[in-house]
């Protein structure tokens, strides 16, 4: 079942069909699911998964939990420019301050993309 909704959420699939699963995933929102540290919303997240990303947050995933470099859903949703999920996470309380393992907040890492 981990391996199923991890590919469907990398893989972009049907919304639907990811709601579903995740609705019958008997594990935590919140635990790190690939080598990285990646939760699952953070997955959503860096696939650009906007609507994924609500469903998550009406889930009460942890909108804070960092991977394994200290970055939030938050700084993916910046380093990829994802506006939708950037706007779901704040609207939602996601620490717009946090610093990851560089010292960096979330919106800081608009410029280390550009470069």
């Amino acid at each position: 079942m981990k391996q199923k909704l991890k590919n469907l959420i990398m893989s972009g699939s049907c919304v639907e069909l990811i709601k579903e699963t995740m609705e019958s995933y008997p594990g935590s929102l919140d635990e790190q699911v690939d080598e990285k540290g990646s939760t699952w919303l953070i997955l959503a997240v860096k696939s650009g998964l906007a609507r994924v990303v609500e469903l998550m947050i009406l889930r009460k995933a942890d909108l804070n939990k960092a991977d394994f470099d200290g970055n939030t859903p938050l700084h993916h949703a910046f380093l990829n420019n994802f506006k939708s999920c950037i706007e779901q996470l704040m609207l939602a309380g996601a620490d717009e301050c946090a610093e990851n393992h560089k010292g960096q907040r979330p919106w800081e890492l608009i410029a280390v993309r550009d470069f």
